[in-house]
C-alpha cells in the first residue's frame, strides 16, 4: 500500500486520484505507480492507468491494491459499447456518448484548483467549456509551454511543464454583460447541435456498414 493516501473528493475524476496519489508519495510521474507492489511483490496495476478510467471493476481493484478507501458514490466511468457511450457517474444512470468526452485533464478551473487541488470530473466533458463555479473560461493550453492539458503531469495543478497552472488568469463571463452571456449561449447551443448530429451521422453510418455485412 502507499505511504500517503490521498482521499478521494465526491466530484473527482478517477485520474485525479492517481496523479495525487503520485504527487503525495513523491514519484515524479504518474506512471511510475505501476511500478508498485503490493505485499505479494505482486504488481497489481500492470493493466496500466487509463483502462480503469472506463472500468469500475479494474478502477475499485486499484483503490483496493493502493490502499485508497473510496468514498459512496465516487467511481469510474463506465464504458458501454453496444451504444457507444460511457456511463459518467454523475447520478447512477446518466449514460452520455462517448464523443461528449474530452478526455482527463485536458481542462481545468484555475480557481477550482487554487481552492482544492483535485480535477473535477465534469471537466472531462465537452459541453463545459466554463467553470459552473467561478464563471470562467476553462483552461486547456498551458501558458506557459503553450502545449494542451493532458493528465500526463506530476499533479493536478501543474502542467507537464511544471508551470502551476492555479496561477492562470482565465478569461470571465460578465454577468452584467447580457450580449456576452447571449452569445456564449448561442455559440454553445451550436456546438451542441453539431455534435448532436455528427454523433447521429457517425451511428447511421455504421449501421449501414452493419447491414451490408448481414
Amino acid at each position: 500500500m502507499l505511504i500517503v493516501k490521498p482521499i478521494p473528493q465526491i466530484d473527482e475524476s478517477p485520474s485525479s486520484i492517481f496523479l495525487r496519489a503520485a504527487s503525495l508519495n513523491g514519484l515524479e510521474k504518474v506512471r511510475y505507480l505501476l511500478q508498485f507492489k503490493d505485499k505479494n511483490g505482486k504488481e497489481p496495476l500492470k493493466q496500466g492507468l487509463s483502462p480503469s478510467w472506463r472500468s469500475p471493476e479494474l478502477f475499485n481493484s486499484y483503490m483496493n491494491a493502493l490502499g485508497i478507501t473510496l468514498p459512496e458514490g465516487v467511481s469510474a466511468y463506465r464504458q458501454v459499447k453496444t451504444i457507444e457511450c460511457i456511463k459518467v457517474y454523475f447520478t447512477e444512470d446518466l449514460y452520455l456518448p462517448s464523443l461528449i468526452y474530452r478526455g482527463e485533464g485536458s481542462a481545468t478551473c484555475p480557481h477550482c484548483l487554487a481552492d482544492k487541488p483535485y480535477l473535477r470530473k465534469i471537466w472531462s466533458l465537452k459541453l463545459i467549456d466554463i467553470c459552473p463555479v467561478h464563471r470562467c473560461d476553462l483552461v486547456r493550453v498551458c501558458p506557459q509551454c503553450q502545449w494542451p492539458l493532458t493528465w500526463h503531469r506530476r499533479c493536478p495543478k501543474t502542467c507537464s511543464c511544471g508551470f502551476d497552472l492555479s496561477t492562470c488568469e482565465p478569461t470571465f463571463l460578465s454577468m452584467n454583460n447580457p450580449d456576452e452571456v447571449t452569445e456564449a449561449i448561442a455559440d454553445k447551443r451550436q456546438y451542441s447541435l453539431n455534435f448532436l448530429s455528427d454523433w447521429t451521422l457517425r451511428k447511421e453510418r455504421k449501421q449501414q456498414r452493419e447491414n451490408r455485412h448481414r
